[in-house]
């Protein structure tokens, strides 16, 4: 698995997750610190797949371990920003003050 298809699949997954129906799969969603977990656990995961299947040298494991895990947060950055520009419009379109 080529590191750029291993940080690809680290943002679609952790994009995923964060669309993931939490609240049907438990009574009151995730609070903060499991979200963190499951980012953070994400992130490991994939790098230590992506670690026994390529068997990295040691400066392509380091840039490989940074590139993931930049991807991953770049990515969640974005995800973010698309949800909040999603609610701000949903707000705008149905006049809601908060």
């Amino acid at each position: 698995m080529p590191l750029v298809a291993a940080s690809a699949f680290a943002v679609v997954l952790i994009a995923a997750l964060h669309w993931a129906p939490w609240p049907a799969w438990f009574k009151d969603g995730i609070t903060p610190p499991w979200t963190y977990m499951v980012g953070t656990a994400t992130i490991t995961g994939t790098i230590i797949v992506w670690m026994i299947w390529t068997r990295p040298a040691f400066p392509l494991s380091l840039y490989g371990v940074l590139a993931i895990t930049a991807a991953t947060g770049i990515g969640d950055v974005l995800v973010y920003g698309l949800h909040l520009i999603g609610d701000a419009r949903r707000r705008e379109r149905h006049h809601d003050p908060h």
